[in-house]
């Protein structure tokens, strides 16, 4: 099984601007293409297998449930993305016919407020080099 991963939104994210980013792992070719779980790595090391159907409750009746055992694999959120989310997102799917290729890789960039505010300095000082003229 063939995938790729990509981002919405699209690359890059404001730091302050706290957003989520949503990773999919894109089916480029396989057979067959119904994926059954997913393994996420960032910079090349596990960072998570779904479904995830190890950590589980019971409610009073008795009954088992986990709510990472019903969602869709091939969707990771990033929720308040910082500067620590940062880095090479790969992604590895599993179909009936066993775990398919890891993906290329993905860079999430995260511009932090620091870097915005030399951005902005840089620019500024163009400017008044270009006015100065």
């Amino acid at each position: 099984m063939s995938v790729r991963v990509s981002m919405d939104p699209p690359i890059p994210v404001r730091e302050q601007d706290e957003r989520n980013v949503t990773l999919s792992c894109d089916v480029e070719s396989g057979n067959p293409e119904t994926v059954d779980a997913v393994r996420w790595y960032l910079d090349g090391d596990l960072l998570k297998q779904l479904p995830d159907c190890s950590n589980g409750s019971s409610d009073g009746d008795g009954r088992f449930f986990n709510e990472l055992c019903d969602i869709d694999p091939t969707k990771l959120m990033l929720e308040n993305v910082a500067r620590s989310f940062q880095g090479n997102y790969q992604c590895r799917a599993k179909n009936a016919a066993g775990w398919g290729e890891l993906s290329p890789p993905a860079t999430l960039h995260v511009h932090c407020k620091e870097e915005a505010d030399r951005d902005f300095i840089r620019a500024r000082r163009s400017l008044v080099l270009l006015v100065s003229f």
